[in-house]
């Protein structure tokens, strides 16, 4: 049947929907939504670690309202539904569904209202279905899609609208996709008998400017003369279904390559795990009392990853080991320095659909360490200033649902014909970074993550002795090891 909104008892929007004609009628606005699983996983698939309870939320998120992608979604709540058992939120009953439907032929997601379906799309057949929901980007293009071929595709309440300005506050911007230049704010209603959707026209509202996080409308009209007794919607001035073409494209490129083998991968898969890059702070302690300085020593860092876009597989790390200085048997003795490195990450998925990788990664970077060692009644500097650095890691890292488990061995070696002293750096050890998601006060965008980590350090400082010292001591001490432990955590910003 073909699908308009129609011009009766009231001003129609002028968008396409269903037709008919009727007055207004009874109906249940959106308020709760349950998300229902249908279909049966193949056992022997990869994934298995991924449930319903975990991936079903982020296709919730985005229907919710002001949560959704563009300032979108239209409900208060959900409950994520498999088997008939309510696996998130709570027992609701509700005449709104979103079904995710699995079988052998196809993967589709439809809306129904009852027992209409209110807007749908499908893809072809996945062993690993719930891999699709996992992930942030199809997430977030399917909400949109569904929302856009909806008769609402969101809600605006009278808080959300200056009385003031008369401006309202659209949503945080979406990779790839352009805000609706105009929204239609509407009443709404439905005819059972008819299954006709009516709205009732009330303003119509423009893109005004754009702000660092936000897109803002300007409403035409006085806010304070908008009936907010019963909903207001808001869709396309242009109407639904504009945003298919632009949409349905991101969609199957991201199917594509959720689902790609490796080989058809290997192109874009230049480091592993989460896709969420990060910038964080570290803080550490030594584990072990030191022969030297015991576990007066710390550890601060700063971690910085791209993990998509056109920077993938940049790293920056920066390790600083505040100075301490102390005596032993009366000799001076002291530790401290930084080092720099920037990395650049080639990682490999040898096992289709399993996020586990196997990966290295050459660095460059800058030291500035000075250690001065007792030895034999004598205080023996080893110092390096301003010198390059050339290093390796090898590493492996696995993603379960939104933690990053990493191991990794790194060999570091300072490079500076003129310098007399060399060191070379020696780390091995296990870093976990956990995606908590959204931020409230920021954009959707950007997440907050918590780091942990573990690693020993090796410490080799040598430097040359000249023959004059040689001979005016009688024990020349030309090399040093320095090794420590140290473990810690810290928290990052994540997008």
């Amino acid at each position: 049947m073909k699908k308009k909104w129609i011009i009766s008892c009231m001003i129609s929007i002028g968008i396409l929907f269903w037709h008919g004609t009727t007055c207004w009628a009874s109906w249940t606005a959106p308020s709760h939504l349950n998300i229902e699983f249908e279909g049966k996983l193949d056992e022997n698939t990869p994934h298995l670690e991924l449930q319903w309870e975990d991936v079903c939320p982020l296709l919730g998120a985005g229907m919710q309202h002001k949560k959704g992608p563009l300032g979108g979604g239209i409900f208060l709540t959900f409950s994520c539904i498999e088997g008939g058992r309510v696996m998130v939120g709570a027992h609701t009953e509700s005449p709104w569904k979103l079904i995710f439907h699995s079988d052998e032929k196809k993967i589709s997601i439809s809306f129904f209202y009852e027992k209409e379906k209110l807007s749908h799309t499908e893809f072809p057949a996945f062993k690993s279905p719930f891999a699709l929901l996992k992930d942030v980007n199809f997430s977030a293009y399917t909400a949109i899609l569904l929302l856009d071929t909806m008769p609402m595709f969101g809600r605006f309440t009278r808080e959300e609208i200056s009385s003031k300005t008369q401006e309202i506050t659209g949503g945080a911007f979406f990779e790839d996709i352009s805000p609706y230049k105009a929204l239609t704010l509407y009443h709404l209603d439905f005819s059972k008998n008819q299954k006709v959707w009516l709205p009732k026209v009330l303003a119509t509202v423009h893109m005004k400017k754009e702000t660092e996080r936000h897109f803002i409308y300007q409403l035409e009209g006085e806010a304070n003369s908008l009936d907010f007794n019963e909903p207001i919607w808001f869709h396309n001035s242009e109407g639904p279904g504009h945003l298919a073409a632009v949409i349905r494209p991101l969609l199957d490129k991201q199917y594509k390559k959720i689902t790609s083998s490796f080989l058809e991968n290997l192109s874009e898969e230049m480091i592993t795990g989460l896709d969420r890059g990060y910038v964080g702070i570290r803080f550490g302690l030594p584990l072990v009392n030191g022969n030297v300085f015991g576990t007066k020593t710390k550890f601060f860092g700063l971690v910085n990853e791209f993990r998509h876009g056109a920077l993938k597989g940049l790293s920056l790390i920066f390790d600083y080991w505040p100075t301490i200085n102390t005596k032993v048997d009366n000799v001076k003795a002291s530790f401290g320095g930084y080092r720099a490195n920037l990395g650049w990450a080639f990682s490999l998925y040898p096992f289709q659909h399993i996020p586990l990788s196997f990966g290295l990664t050459p660095q460059i970077g800058l030291w500035n360490m000075k250690f001065v060692a007792p030895s034999y009644g004598q205080s023996v500097p080893f110092s390096v200033s301003n010198i390059a650095d050339l290093g390796l890691s090898a590493q492996t890292e696995y993603t379960l649902n939104s933690v990053l488990f990493r191991g990794y061995y790194t060999q570091d070696l300072s490079i500076n014909l003129s310098s007399s002293t060399k060191v070379t750096g020696q780390r091995d050890g296990v870093d976990v970074v956990w995606d908590l998601g959204a931020v409230p006060f920021l954009p959707n965008s950007i997440g907050l993550s918590l780091l942990g980590f573990m690693f020993e350090e090796v410490f080799k400082f040598s430097r040359h002795v000249s023959q004059s010292e040689a001979e005016s001591h009688g024990v020349v001490v030309s090399s040093l090891e320095y090794k420590e432990i140290y473990a810690g955590a810290g928290v990052a910003l994540s997008w």
